[in-house]
């Protein structure tokens, strides 16, 4: 008597390669700079790779790509493959979207200031200020003195966006006229009207007396020696001396009187003021 058993086998495929890749963007200069690096492996071995699916190299590095999409293949020593598609992207270009520009305060420093904005964002940028050659991280340059420049944002794959500007020198705060009105009749009457050549945020100051005005007028001054002070809105300070006189021309009076010839007689006496200076009419 004869007997038959039967087994039931499943047998399971198992590709026995596996890859990654790492891979390296396109830069802006030269260009045709891009990489592959592959890690693959198999349990068979001796891993060959490739590209256009003809050319096998034994090195996992495949570099002076362009832009574009690649099939990556592996074979191994048993003619197992595995295909796996790679892109190799462009580098990102900075562009500057916009700029603030804060102007020097007074003439003579090199406070100036420049913010730049730039999409898109949160790339590590170089920010290069030219003609100084001056490179930083950071957006913004402080510290700017007057002149033109130029400012290049690059990154490490030599893409690049160029913005100009020009840093102005502002005018000099100056007395444009200053008017002084001596002391008369010897009273403290003194005045001083000063005004500037610019108009906007003008405090003007008097010293000795710490006095503050924003039109320029002083009053009720005696004469002497003052400290003349001008302020702009920007902080901005210029002084002159001045000085407060008295009137040479002020008026004089003069009497001339003749006397009487004979006691208690006699009408020839007379008195008469004689004036000088001032401002005639007189009475």
């Amino acid at each position: 008597m004869s007997s038959k058993q039967t087994i039931a086998y499943t047998i399971i495929l198992e590709n026995p390669l596996t890859v990654g890749v790492l891979t390296e963007t396109v830069s802006c200069f030269p260009g045709n700079d891009g990489s592959i690096q592959v890690n693959g492996n198999s349990t068979n071995g001796n891993l060959q790779y490739t590209l256009d699916g003809l050319n096998y190299q034994s090195s996992p590095l495949f570099s002076g790509l362009s832009t574009g999409e690649y099939t990556l293949t592996l074979r191994d020593s048993k003619g197992c493959k595995i295909q796996y598609p790679v892109s190799i992207l462009p580098s990102t270009i900075p562009v500057i979207d916009s700029f603030r520009l804060k102007q020097i305060s007074c003439r003579g420093l090199a406070d100036g200031e420049i913010t730049l904005f730039v999409n898109p964002p949160g790339i590590n940028n170089t920010y290069t200020l030219l003609p100084f050659g001056l490179s930083q991280s950071a957006a913004t340059f402080t510290a700017v003195q007057p002149g033109n420049y130029n400012i290049v944002v690059s990154t490490d794959k030599a893409c690049r966006d160029t913005i100009s500007f020009t840093m102005e020198d502002p005018p000099q705060l100056e007395f444009k006229d200053i008017d002084i009105q001596a002391l008369y009749c010897d009273l403290e009457n003194g005045r001083i009207r000063a005004s500037s050549n610019f108009t906007d945020g003008l405090i003007f100051s008097l010293s000795p007396g710490i006095r503050i005005s924003a039109t320029g007028l002083f009053e009720n001054l005696d004469d002497g020696y003052y400290t003349l002070s001008i302020r702009n809105a920007n902080g901005c300070v210029t002084d002159s001396l001045v000085y407060v006189g008295i009137d040479s021309n002020q008026l004089q009076n003069t009497l001339q009187l003749t006397h009487l010839t004979c006691k208690g007689t006699g009408i020839e006496g007379k008195a008469e003021v004689i004036s000088t200076g001032g401002i005639p009419q007189y009475s």
